[in-house]
Formats: C-alpha cells, sequence, structure tokens
C-alpha cells in the first residue's frame, strides 16, 4: 500500500513538473506580445485619451488567447501619433526568435524591450510594474534574472527629506499635506506608512499614501515619521500657544488703559465731542455745497427740457403741413396719371446704346463682353487676394470656377473635378475660409464667395468662399 501512494505521489510531482516546464509556442508569444500591447495601451489611452472607448483591451493574463489582435488595437487606438508609436513599438517584439528559449528568457525578452516605455510616470510605471507582475506569476518559474524596473544603488538613500505644504503660519484646525522626496526623485515606492508621537496635539490620516494630511488639535509640538521601503525620517511640527508671561502682559496694559480712561474721562469726553462736530460740520458743509449743485442742475435740465417740448411742437406743426401737402401733389398725380394712361413713352437715344458708350468712357482699358462671350471662367489659386490666373477653360491647375455676374464682378466657388486634389491638399484653399475635419471625404460649400474685377484685368477677392472639408 504505502509503495502505490509512493509510485502516485512521483507521478503526480513529475507530471506537474512537466507541465509547469511546457514551453511557450510561436503563437502564444504572439498572443502575450497582443495582451502586453493591450495592457499599456489601456492605461495610456486612460490617462491621455479619455473619451475612447477601450474598455476592449481590458483583458486579465488568464485570457490572454482572446485579446485584439494588432489590427483591432490601431482601430481602438485611433489617430493619435503617440499610441500608435508605441504600440507599434510594442508589436516589433513579436519579430524575435523565440526558438530554444526557456519561459524565462521569453518573458525576459518581452520586459527588457517593454521597460523603457514606463517614461518616468507614476501611472504608466505601475502599469507596466502589473504586467510584469502578471508575467511572472503566469509564466516564471524563477525571477532572479528578470529585469528591474527601478534600481537603487543604496537604501540609504530613498529619503531625502519631508517637507510640509503651507502658504502661512501654521494654524489650529486647518489641514496641511506632508511630503517626501526620493532620491532619486524617479523611484516610486512600494510601502509607505506615516506615524504620529502624540495624537493628542495632531491628528494623521491617509498613514500610507505619498501625502499625508494632518490638523493641529492644540498648541503644542508633535514628532512626525515617515518610513519609506524600510527607511525612515522625521520631521518635527509645532503651534506655540500663548505663554503665561504673555497672557499676563496682555491684562496689564488692558488695567493702564482702563485706569486712564476714567482718570481723565473729562479730557477724553470733550476731545471725543470735539472730534464728532468736526465730522458733523465737514458733513453739514460738503451737503449743503452738494445741495447748491443739484438746484443749479436742475435748473438747467428744466430750461432745455422746455426748450425740448417748443422744438417739439413746431416739428409736429410741420408734419401736418407736409402731409396737407403731400395729399394735394397725391391728388395731382391722380389726375395727370389718367390723362398720359393712354401715352407710350419712346426714348430718343436706344438705350443699350448709350449704356455702351457710358461703360467705355468709365473702362477704356476693358472690352465690354459680347453676346457671344464666355459666361464662366477658371482660376488656379488666391495670392494676396487676387485670382493667380484666370482661364476661359479649366485644366489640370484648376481650383475655382468664376460665375460672371456681369463683365465687372463674379460669385466664385470650388471647381467640382478638383475635391479629391483639394482634400489631399487643403492648402489649395489658401485665402479662403476653410474648417477641416479629421478624416475628411468631401467638401461642402457654406458660403460662395465674391470677386471685382479691377482696371489692370485682374480678379481681387471682396468675399471670401466659406467651404468645410469634412
Amino acid at each position: 500500500m504505502l509503495k502505490r501512494i509512493t509510485f502516485i505521489f512521483i507521478t503526480f510531482v513529475l507530471c506537474g513538473a512537466i507541465s509547469s516546464a511546457q514551453n511557450i509556442n510561436v503563437e502564444q508569444y504572439k498572443k502575450l506580445v497582443d495582451w502586453v500591447n493591450c495592457s499599456y495601451m489601456y492605461v495610456f489611452c486612460q490617462k491621455n485619451m479619455p473619451h475612447k472607448s477601450i474598455q476592449e483591451l481590458n483583458i486579465p493574463i488568464e485570457n490572454y488567447t482572446t485579446v485584439p489582435d494588432e489590427r483591432k488595437i490601431y482601430e481602438l487606438i485611433g489617430n493619435n501619433p503617440t499610441a500608435k508609436n508605441r504600440a507599434e513599438k510594442i508589436n516589433r517584439l513579436k519579430e524575435k526568435n523565440i526558438n530554444n528559449l526557456d519561459n524565462n528568457k521569453i518573458i525576459e525578452q518581452i520586459l527588457d524591450e517593454f521597460s523603457a516605455l514606463k517614461n518616468n510616470n507614476k501611472i504608466l510605471y505601475k502599469c507596466v510594474n502589473n504586467i510584469k507582475i502578471n508575467l511572472e506569476e503566469k509564466f516564471v518559474t524563477t525571477k532572479s534574472n528578470l529585469p528591474q524596473f527601478d534600481t537603487i544603488t543604496q537604501k540609504n538613500d530613498v529619503l531625502k527629506s519631508i517637507e510640509i505644504n503651507k502658504k502661512s503660519k501654521l494654524k489650529i484646525n486647518t489641514d496641511y499635506k506632508l511630503d517626501f522626496k526620493t532620491n532619486p526623485e524617479t523611484y516610486h515606492p512600494q510601502k509607505i506608512e506615516w506615524k504620529i508621537d502624540d495624537e493628542k496635539v495632531v491628528k494623521i490620516t491617509n498613514i500610507n499614501d505619498p501625502q499625508c494630511i494632518i490638523k493641529f488639535l492644540k498648541a503644542g509640538k508633535a514628532k512626525i515619521t515617515v518610513t519609506v521601503d524600510g527607511k525612515e525620517d522625521t520631521e518635527t511640527v509645532e503651534i506655540a500657544g500663548n505663554s503665561f508671561w504673555g497672557k499676563l502682559s496682555m491684562w496689564i496694559i488692558f488695567i493702564i488703559l482702563v485706569y486712564f480712561a476714567i482718570k481723565f474721562r473729562k479730557q477724553l469726553i470733550k476731545f471725543i465731542d470735539r472730534v464728532i462736530g468736526y465730522f458733523k460740520n465737514s458733513y453739514f458743509l460738503k451737503n449743503k455745497a452738494v445741495d447748491e449743485n443739484t438746484n443749479d442742475v436742475s435748473k438747467s435740465l428744466l430750461k432745455e427740457l422746455k426748450e425740448v417740448k417748443e422744438e417739439n411742437e413746431n416739428l409736429k406743426t410741420k408734419i401736418k403741413r407736409l402731409e396737407k401737402q403731400n395729399k394735394e401733389l397725391l391728388q395731382e398725380n391722380i389726375e395727370l396719371g389718367e390723362k398720359i394712361e393712354i401715352y407710350q413713352y419712346k426714348p430718343k437715344v436706344d438705350v443699350a446704346q448709350h449704356v455702351e458708350i457710358k461703360e467705355k468712357n468709365l473702362f477704356p482699358e476693358i472690352d465690354k463682353p459680347t453676346e457671344t462671350s464666355v459666361s464662366v471662367l477658371y482660376a488656379d489659386a488666391i495670392i494676396d487676394d487676387f485670382f493667380n490666373k484666370t482661364t476661359d477653360t479649366p485644366n489640370e491647375d484648376t481650383v475655382f470656377e468664376l460665375r460672371l455676374q456681369n463683365v465687372h464682378s463674379a460669385t466664385f466657388t470650388i471647381y467640382k473635378p478638383s475635391y479629391q486634389r483639394i482634400i489631399a491638399r487643403p492648402s489649395f484653399l489658401d485665402g479662403c475660409e476653410k474648417q477641416i475635419l479629421i478624416n475628411a471625404q468631401n467638401i461642402r460649400i457654406d458660403n460662395e464667395g465674391a470677386t471685382q474685377r479691377q482696371a489692370d484685368g485682374k480678379w481681387k477677392i471682396i468675399k471670401k468662399l466659406s467651404v468645410t472639408i469634412y
């Protein structure tokens, strides 16, 4: 019976050893890299892109084979260049050769490349450290050869000093924060503990946080001790109370003042009456001057009001007179209209000919377009509020389309066949009011522009074109 039990026990131990010693294969290794990528990107996006929906990246180590692949990771993190750069750097771990490597070496290889991403940031440091712990617990049998993310050469150099954050003199029943400095400053403690030697004087809270809160309950002195990863430092805080001699001197001064007030009460009363009388007289004289000024202002305002009323009456009289004249003129127009109702007006000079002659006189260097002239022009760019070059027909450089209102003015918009070139290079619309959205695929004209032809033949922008690239 004993031999059977011994055989079963040995078999169980050997099976466990064999199963625990099973190496990570290539597919598992790639999934592990994806899991590391997801875990890091989840924390990075929470810190830098809180609006992103990235819950799919938060996968426990036990389910590492079900994590999203690299394509899905890039899709979730979006177009953030920093996040994309770090995700690509982690993903390049898949190119590493893991043949003939045991689990320890494989995890060590991942951590060597990955440790640089903590970037001296507490949140990202915790993420990297948690990933390290998860990988160790899941796959590593011995941890002595694994990289350490923070190495302190001398334990005694962990702490530099304790500092109290205060802007003025310490007061009773007021919260103050105590902080400590480490050496190096990038060191991240694993265990922190604050202690106070006299809780009747000072109350302490948050004893396991990097910053503890203290509050003085009464005047006195207390010693505060912080222990950081086994290294201690102390700071003494104190609020001085009123001493016996201080209180006594205050009472003596008060008694002396009362004695002199009683002894010289008559002189004191006279002095007070004189001061009150001075202020009363000053107030009376000041008010009197104010009243006089007020009366003068009131008189002038009444005079102006009377003048305005008189002017108003005159205006009313004039309006009535004009209304009467208007009625008379209207009646005359009606009578005159009946007489010329059958009369047809024929101009002595052809209007079109007259306008053409007038335009030639106003713009001698500009030829008026004939009926066969173009009604649409095409332009390539806007430089200093002028179209650079206009043509009658479009070409490969055409960006804008001008619709002529008359010989001197036109409205303009974007030449539709150039949409894709503009989306690829929005600088073609320099000189316009433009709004560019992310991942743009189309163009919307918000307001057409307007342009005017100058004497030298160039077209000047008088109203900018407003567009949205979305």
